[in-house]
């Protein structure tokens, strides 16, 4: 009996099916939206399963992202908005910005 092949975190799980035809994971992908991708990126380097060609890059369109596979060559692309990742990065600065005009007081 085949199993299909799962994976989770939080509160997501994806199931993939067994298929018998071997174009199907390679004619078909899958992108899903996170955040805190280089944190995910590590945690799935541990478990070996980065696709050869899809370590974190930041794309043209606006995103960082990386890839992995299944061992039945399901490709899996995680990606974040680089718009999160600038917000995120504006909100450290603001807050670095305000203690330190507060230790000028």
């Amino acid at each position: 009996m085949n199993t299909a092949p799962a994976f989770g975190r939080d509160s997501v799980s994806i199931h993939f099916w067994p298929r018998s035809d071997p174009r199907t994971p390679k004619e078909t992908g899958c992108r899903i939206c996170v955040e805190g991708i280089d944190a995910l990126f590590e945690d799935f380097s541990r478990l070996g399963i980065i696709h050869p060609n899809g370590r974190p890059e930041s794309k043209p369109w606006g995103t960082r992202e990386f890839s992995i596979l299944d061992v039945d060559g399901n490709l899996v692309t995680f990606s974040e908005a680089a718009v999160q990742r600038a917000c995120e990065a504006r909100d450290v600065i603001s807050s670095f910005w305000t203690a330190l005009c507060a230790i000028d007081r």
